[in-house]
């Protein structure tokens, strides 16, 4: 219940203003704990298209690979994630 209400204010949030990365990155993180992969893939991607170079949202969606079993993918973007801010851990 609490998610369901979150998503709904994140939606409100994003009609407002879809620049918000961060709104995107919550909607990424609820949609895997809902395990709708494909949401949440697609969610943090436009966190990560609209603020490359943050590295919590390359953290996100190495997670969201590693969940879809892309290991190749999650080593990846936990790597870009590093690169972005050395010593970085989730």
């Amino acid at each position: 219940r609490d998610n369901d209400r979150a998503m709904a204010d994140l939606d409100k949030a994003l009609a407002l203003d879809p620049r918000i990365a961060g709104s995107w990155e919550d909607r990424a993180l609820i949609k895997a704990e809902r395990r709708d992969i494909a949401g949440a893939l697609a969610d943090i991607g436009e966190a990560i298209r609209i603020k490359p170079e943050e590295a919590n949202f390359h953290t996100t969606r190495g997670y969201v690979l590693g969940l879809k079993r892309d290991l190749d993918g999650a080593i990846a973007s936990f790597t870009e994630s590093l690169r972005l801010r050395p010593g970085h851990a989730y």
